[in-house]
């Protein structure tokens, strides 16, 4: 009886995963990072023999990754930003907030701070509303 084990380093298993991603991202969105520690492969009794592809000496078994996908707002083609301004323009920051949060699923955090601090809403005049970005 011959038992074979093949072993993988994670580190080489997130190499390829995250060049794999990255040869995938778009102009509307980058690949931010991989979360190592979602890495699954497809249990035995889920896997059909098709799925498993011998190449030589090699055997390609499914594997499922998770990762985080941003927007580029610094590209911004989709035209999020002037969309943001109008909908929030003279808004309160709670409901600017929810609003935001709810609306647009490229935004995932985000922090409203008005000058002078005593002002509660959010301007009205689109020019005075400043978007920053990371």
């Amino acid at each position: 009886m011959t038992y074979f084990y093949t072993y993988v380093l994670k580190s080489d298993l997130l190499k390829i995963f995250d060049q794999f991603l990255q040869e995938r991202s778009t102009e509307t969105t980058k690949i931010s990072h991989l979360i190592d520690d979602s890495i699954v492969f497809i249990k035995d009794s889920l896997i059909d023999e098709n799925d498993i592809k011998k190449n030589g000496d090699i055997y390609i078994i499914p594997t499922q990754i998770d990762y985080f996908q941003e927007y580029d707002f610094s590209k911004d083609i989709n035209g999020i930003l002037p969309r943001i301004k109008n909908l929030v323009a003279g808004m309160e920051v709670n409901k600017a907030t929810r609003t935001l949060l709810s609306e647009f699923s490229e935004i995932g955090n985000l922090n409203i701070s008005l000058s002078p601090m005593w002002h509660t809403s959010i301007p009205s005049i689109k020019s005075r509303i400043k978007i920053e970005y990371e």
